[in-house]
């Protein structure tokens, strides 16, 4: 994925093309043909990433990293608790197929979404799937050196997005969400000097209050955008009979 252009900024899921980067254009003249190789149900993309003026798609992003001390005191203490229970770090793909699946399961039930649990199979497959299709860091989230916690990063140049992030909900508590965004936060946009991180766009399928938690927390922002989607022939042609 090193030196991304145009005509790669895009990833299958579900049926459908997505932008992968949100900030590197799309060649809007190769869509059609695109979801029609991938016989893909849409394309969905953005244009005019991070505008001046408020719109009603986004990105919620931070390209700015906050030492702990310029945080506020409440929000501080939450980080400095979360540091002293929980470790944030690295780990390999074999660690995540090993102990993935039970963090997954433990978080999918506390989702308000129509979407069905995966079964370990299926979960297996599509880490697979990942692991071949970018390149990619896997951070865990430790309490007493037990996985309580991951996060999936696809990572293009000097982008980073936040794609995939479980935690097993008894140890919210530990504020280990905490110790995790500020660990990942101070090693991409501080250590590693990336242009910003992604938590990705607004939520169209279910509900989650992750945004919102890194807007107020960490400093996260929405990146405004125009929202912009190109349907296949058979899907277009099914909207436009309803």
């Amino acid at each position: 994925m090193e030196g991304l252009n145009k005509m790669q900024n895009f990833r299958y899921y579900k049926g459908v093309l997505l932008q992968l980067v949100p900030h590197i254009p799309i060649d809007e003249s190769k869509v059609k043909g695109l979801i029609r190789k991938y016989n893909a149900h849409l394309f969905r993309w953005t244009t005019n990433f991070d505008c001046s003026h408020e719109t009603e798609f986004w990105h919620v992003i931070c390209d700015k990293f906050t030492n702990l001390e310029d945080y506020n005191r409440n929000i501080r203490s939450q980080i400095k608790r979360g540091l002293k229970n929980c470790d944030g770090r690295k780990i390999d793909s074999q660690t995540l197929r090993k102990e993935g699946y039970e963090i997954y399961s433990k978080a999918f039930k506390r989702y308000i979404t129509k979407e069905k649990m995966k079964s370990k199979t299926k979960f297996l497959k599509e880490l697979d799937l990942f692991f071949r299709s970018y390149k990619y860091h896997i951070w865990g989230v430790f309490y007493k050196d037990e996985l309580i916690g991951y996060s999936q990063n696809i990572i293009v140049d000097d982008y980073c997005d936040y794609n995939i992030i479980k935690i097993a909900p008894e140890f919210l508590n530990l504020y280990s969400s905490y110790a995790l965004f500020y660990t990942m936060n101070k090693y991409y946009l501080n250590t590693k000097n990336f242009k910003y991180v992604n938590d990705g766009s607004r939520t169209l399928n279910h509900t989650t209050k992750i945004q919102e938690f890194l807007i107020k927390k960490f400093k996260f922002r929405k990146a405004f955008c125009n929202l912009k989607i190109t349907y296949s022939n058979n899907i277009f042609l099914v909207i436009s009979l309803l």
